[in-house]
C-alpha cells in the first residue's frame, strides 16, 4: 500500500484490507469506539483476518498490503526502523484511555487512576 503524505479521512482507509485484534480485546474495543465515534458502522470496516494477540498482528503487518492498528510501544521500534509507517488522519490521532492498576495483596478495594496517553 502507498502510504499517504498528507493526513487523510478516516474512510479512505476503508479501500484497504485489515488486520485486528480478535473481537473483545481492548485495542479492538479502542478501534472500534474511533470508529464509531467518527459516525461510521464499525462492522463495515473491510477486515480480512483478526488474530489473538498485537505481536501477531504486527508480524502480518510488517509483511505490507494491510492496514492496522497498534499500541504505539508495540510498533515504535518498528516504525524508527522503517518496517512499519504512520498514517495520519485527518480526523487527529487515535486516544487510547488506560487504567492504572496495581496488585491488592493488601486488602485494598481499589487502586485506579485514569490515563490519557499523549500521541
Amino acid at each position: 500500500a502507498v502510504v499517504p503524505k498528507t493526513p487523510v479521512p478516516f474512510s479512505f482507509l476503508f479501500s484497504f484490507p485489515w488486520i485486528l485484534p480478535e473481537e473483545g480485546s481492548s485495542d479492538r474495543r479502542t478501534m472500534n469506539a474511533f470508529i464509531e465515534s467518527q459516525g461510521i458502522d464499525a462492522s463495515a470496516l473491510p477486515i480480512t483476518m483478526e488474530l489473538g494477540s498485537v505481536e501477531a498482528v504486527k508480524n502480518v503487518a510488517l509483511q505490507g498490503g494491510v492496514v492496522t492498528i497498534l499500541p504505539s510501544g508495540v510498533a515504535q521500534q518498528d516504525v524508527k526502523d522503517g518496517r512499519l509507517t504512520h498514517i495520519q488522519l485527518e480526523e487527529g490521532p487515535i486516544k487510547r484511555k488506560y487504567s492504572l492498576l496495581t496488585g491488592c495483596e493488601r486488602g485494598c478495594k481499589e487502586a485506579v487512576a485514569d490515563v490519557q496517553p499523549e500521541s
